[in-house]
């Protein structure tokens, strides 16, 4: 590990492994249907961040699209 990120780096790439892990879980143990369910109760908690979330993906989107 770079000595300049010392401890934190490794606590913020192990917490990023960890998260990646629960995330692979969740897609492994659900069906469709069922995502698209947690999505949309998450969406409906949550709408300030979904339409911030939504815009970055038609954003990136429109570039790939633009570019093609």
């Amino acid at each position: 590990m770079n000595m300049e990120y010392g401890d934190a780096g490794e606590e913020l790439v192990e917490r990023a492994s960890d998260r990646l892990g629960e995330a692979a879980d969740y897609i492994r143990s659900r069906d469709v249907k069922s995502m698209a369910s947690d999505l949309q109760a998450w969406v409906r908690k949550n709408p300030g961040p979904s339409v911030l979330v939504a815009a970055v993906i038609g954003f990136a989107a429109g570039r790939a699209i633009s570019r093609g």
